[in-house]
């Protein structure tokens, strides 16, 4: 579970910050403001969720954990660097 629910929330903020924001920032002149902290609190929480699953992978001793860590290091790199952005959004 741990899994799908940290791919749903990243799939979640890819779709808010990178489709559902662009089409609807003309209409919505807040959405910028609204965008960042939704996006960087579903960033992390994904990050989390990430972890945990990992951790429940290696717990396990599944076959293929190394292959899964490798995914999951792509994934939390990603966010990591999503989240880079939108701190710097906030400070600068």
């Amino acid at each position: 579970m741990d899994l799908q629910g940290s791919l749903v929330l990243s799939a979640t903020r890819c779709l808010l910050t990178y489709v559902l924001i662009p089409i609807l920032l003309p209409a919505i002149a807040w959405a910028g403001v609204v965008a960042r902290p939704l996006g960087l609190a579903l960033a992390i929480a994904a990050v989390g969720m990430s972890i945990r699953s990992l951790r429940r992978v290696w717990q396990a001793n599944w076959t293929y954990r190394w292959a899964y860590t490798a995914f999951i290091a792509v994934v939390v790199g990603l966010l990591a660097f999503s989240i880079v952005l939108d701190v710097r959004f906030f400070l600068g």
